[in-house]
């Protein structure tokens, strides 16, 4: 592999400005493309590659395949090739965190925003799968955070045949930390179900702070993925509900037949167990088209004010994924490797509110004041049994951020005369304001 930094240096048309990130399938820079004057995220792959036809003929394939993707979930490509005789992928650059720094960093996370996480990279996860991709490397340092979005990186890398099976000269041990049962068989066919399995040992890191298997030795960790039922999330935190253990052992099945059919099954099962709800059961992927989206709440202040809590100075997100629609950006595409916690802002970019008067609501004129808001808030949070979750300033701070919204009057005025219904005229601009305000130190 690739055994110097690069940076300062010229690679074909990019002047590579900084290592980013280093692994058995080669280097990442930041990079600015001096043709198109833009930055962006340049992966080198290890040079003798490069030289095996075979090789070369499936990253190519791979790689323009996962460029063709679409999802706003994935990091997206821009264009890929050779360059004296090295192999790279150009990608859009993203400016944040990766998830495995912020686990490593702020300890278990806040479960409401582990299973968001895990919802945007489900999304991303079934359009790859239904373009007959399989990633074959999710795991936390290829899922980017950014704002309130999540992007799932490293698509069009093709595997070499024993990169990550068993001891290959390439293989990291964080990367067998995620792999399915069937990945150290090399008979057997690998499915997007490998991805699945994946994906459920990352919310499990996510939520206790390490993968359902930890061991410094590669053989026992291998021989856990093939025999060893996952630990108990809820064992190790009280807080987590005995439900999500069922649905982190259905994910993690060693049989892929026995898991989850896709990815968002997977996701959707989670959140209902947080909720409280009956997961639902694994059932055979149906080709009917999905139903209309449904509408997102206002989580911080309704009655589901519990998954809303986020850890302190990381990022507010969606954190209900209830349809397929990704939140709109200020660029409106990512532009990708994350390094630092976007701090959340204080005035978030999110879609511009509904026009749409509530009935009930005229015949006021002006806007409600600050004071005529907070009070409004904190009866929501009285109403949700949650006062002592919320810090003192959260209501102020809802009220202030209400108040110097995009919102229309006539939506605020109806708030403030029923407090406990989302405001109508809802908008994720009242969703950002409640999250940002809501600034609750990381659990476990």
């Amino acid at each position: 592999m690739l055994v110097t930094d690069r940076s300062g240096q010229m690679f074909g048309p990019y002047r590579l400005l900084g290592l980013l990130g280093r692994g058995g399938m080669g280097e990442v820079y930041r990079a600015h493309d001096t043709e198109k004057d833009r930055v962006v995220a340049v992966k080198l792959l290890p040079p003798h590659l490069a030289q095996d036809p075979e090789y070369q003929a499936r990253f190519r394939r791979e790689a323009h395949a996962a460029a063709r993707v679409q999802s706003p979930y994935i990091v997206p490509i821009h264009t890929f090739g050779a360059i004296d005789d090295v192999l790279f992928i150009e990608m859009a650059y993203v400016d944040g965190q990766d998830l495995g720094t912020l686990v490593r960093t702020r300890g278990p996370l806040h479960p409401a925003y582990a299973v968001a996480v895990v919802s945007q990279i489900a999304a991303a996860l079934d359009a790859a799968h239904a373009s007959g991709l399989v990633h074959r490397d999710v795991k936390p340092g290829n899922i980017l955070l950014t704002g309130d979005h999540a992007y799932l990186s490293d698509f069009g890398i093709a595997s070499t045949d024993n990169d990550t099976r068993m001891t290959g000269a390439g293989l990291a041990l964080g990367s067998v930390a995620y792999m399915a049962p069937e990945r150290f068989d090399t008979t057997r066919p690998v499915t997007g179900s490998v991805d699945v399995y994946a994906l459920g040992c990352v919310l499990h890191e996510s939520l206790t702070g390490r993968p359902p298997f930890s061991t410094a030795s590669q053989p026992a960790l291998i021989r856990s993925h093939l025999h060893s039922p996952p630990p108990s999330v809820s064992g190790a935190r009280p807080d987590l509900p005995p439900a999500l253990d069922r649905v982190l052992g259905t994910c993690l099945a060693k049989q892929p037949e026995a898991r989850f059919p896709t990815a968002r099954a997977f996701a959707d099962a989670a959140r209902s167990a947080l909720r409280g709800a009956a997961a639902p059961r694994p059932a055979p992927p149906s080709s009917a088209a999905p139903g209309a989206p449904r509408r997102r709440r206002w989580v911080p202040v309704s009655a589901a004010a519990a998954v809303a809590l986020v850890v302190a100075g990381a990022i507010g997100v969606p954190l209900l994924m209830d349809d397929d629609r990704a939140p709109t950006t200020a660029a409106g595409t990512p532009s990708s490797v994350v390094r630092s916690p976007a701090a959340t802002s204080d005035s978030p970019t999110q879609p511009s509110p509904s026009s749409t008067e509530p009935s009930g609501a005229t015949g006021r004129s002006g806007r409600p004041s600050v004071a005529q808001l907070t009070v409004a808030a904190q009866a929501n949070v009285r109403n949700t049994g949650m006062a002592a979750v919320y810090p003192a300033d959260f209501a102020p701070c809802v009220g202030k951020g209400l108040h110097d919204s995009r919102i229309p009057d006539a939506p605020l005025w109806a708030y403030v005369d029923n407090p406990s219904q989302d405001p109508p005229g809802y908008s994720s601009v009242a969703f950002g304001v409640a999250t940002s305000c809501a600034k609750i130190p990381s659990i476990g």
